[in-house]
């Protein structure tokens, strides 16, 4: 890309935005509106309707984020970010490691007797704690 970097990812992205809003407009004026002649049974309606309002609803944040953070050069804070609308839980994972590898999921404190049988286990969502506290693990 060279020097004009910054310009061609924000142009790029502008049109990228441009046709994702074209998208959204015409799925909420052509599906939406039509749905009851599309779909003939009324409960696959509503679950196709309930799905579709879903993912629009994960494609207008989608645009949001992408237009402020490479448009209007914000930072976006970690509690917005969506990692995968299949699952909206998902945290980034990244242990301070030298190969910075992406990891998806959760941490999970596990504890396991002497022949590697779990015996406790708790998935953490949304602590990042480098330095772990003794007893957290017991504390229910």
């Amino acid at each position: 890309m060279g020097k004009n970097k910054d310009q061609a990812i924000k142009l790029l992205a502008g049109q990228y935005v441009l046709q994702a809003r074209k998208l959204y407009q015409k799925i909420d004026q052509s599906v939406l509106e039509n749905i009851e002649t599309i779909v003939k049974d009324e409960k696959l309606e509503d679950l196709i309707e309930n799905d579709l309002a879903f993912f629009m609803a994960m494609l207008k944040k989608h645009i949001d984020l992408v237009e402020r953070r490479l448009i209007k050069l914000e930072t976006i804070p970690t509690q917005e970010k969506i990692h995968s609308i299949l699952e909206l839980h998902t945290e980034w994972s990244s242990k301070g490691k030298l190969n910075k590898k992406v990891e998806l999921g959760h941490n999970m404190l596990i504890s396991s007797d002497q022949f590697g049988f779990i015996l406790r286990w708790r998935v953490i969502e949304k602590q990042h704690d480098k330095t772990p506290q003794i007893g957290l693990f017991y504390k229910i």
